[in-house]
């Protein structure tokens, strides 16, 4: 990777001479695009600049804004100060405004290797390396093929029937679909922060045939501990720890 570099004269307002290096130069100011955030799409977006960590920022539509507005900061420094009568305003309706792009595939790819790191750390290596667990294994790593994964209505049932556990994770495998049609395949259903609930298909064949009942694995974000449950055990253990409603036995019955 390399770093696109633009020197600004300033014996005037346009940029001046174009370079590239292989490392950031100290002192650079960095550019970062001038975008409406998701939560307001109206008004006049003006170029601004300021200091994170000790780099400076200045979002500007492109180049020559940088330049104008860098330039007119230095003509102008001394003025700009902030009046000693500058009042705070308060709203009722705060925000914040994240820069991020989301990848659903990667973002599925990454879900589907903590899947197979799981049922690796449960059922042993021998078994994900099985051709059942190919699919999965391939879809994670090179990103081809793909995996069944529950649809969002489908995922919300197993929202509704796991309790809310505070700084914890939820991660359920199964080794036959919620269906029974397939016994013997693996399903992983995660759940992160009490939020929604994701499930894919990892193994489709006869990988674990003595594990009938779902494994339950919870994980304290906070503590840095993980625990396997019955889902008995998990209910002893939900309620231990402050569920916010009645743990479902997903085995048979509530708890």
């Amino acid at each position: 990777m390399r770093y696109r570099l633009t020197f600004l004269r300033w014996d005037g307002v346009a940029p001046g001479e174009v370079d590239s290096a292989a490392a950031a130069p100290r002192g650079a100011v960095w550019l970062e695009p001038l975008e409406y955030p998701n939560t307001e799409t109206t008004g006049t977006l003006t170029a601004r600049v300021f200091r994170r960590g000790r780099a400076m920022t200045c979002r500007a539509e492109d180049v020559e804004a940088v330049a104008s507005l860098l330039t007119l900061i230095r003509q102008n420094h001394p003025k700009l100060v902030v009046p000693a009568d500058a009042t705070s305003i308060s709203t009722d309706t705060p925000g914040i405004h994240l820069r991020q792009t989301m990848d659903p595939v990667a973002y599925d790819r990454v879900l589907v290797k903590i899947g197979v790191n799981v049922c690796a750390h449960l059922f042993g290596d021998a078994a994900v390396r099985t051709p059942a667990f190919a699919s999965a294994r391939d879809y994670a790593r090179y990103g081809t093929g793909s995996v069944v994964q529950l649809s969002i209505e489908e995922a919300k049932k197993f929202t509704e029937a796991f309790p809310v556990l505070a700084h914890h994770h939820l991660l359920l495998v199964a080794t036959k679909t919620p269906e029974g049609e397939k016994p013997g395949c693996v399903m992983i259903t995660m759940q992160f922060y009490g939020g929604l609930t994701h499930s894919y298909l990892l193994a489709v064949g006869d990988v674990v045939p003595n594990a009938a009942d779902p494994i339950f694995v919870v994980v304290d974000y906070e503590a840095n501990v993980i625990e396997r449950h019955t889902p008995e055990s998990f209910s002893r253990f939900a309620k231990r720890n402050g569920a916010t409603w009645r743990p479902i036995d997903l085995a048979g019955g509530s708890s």
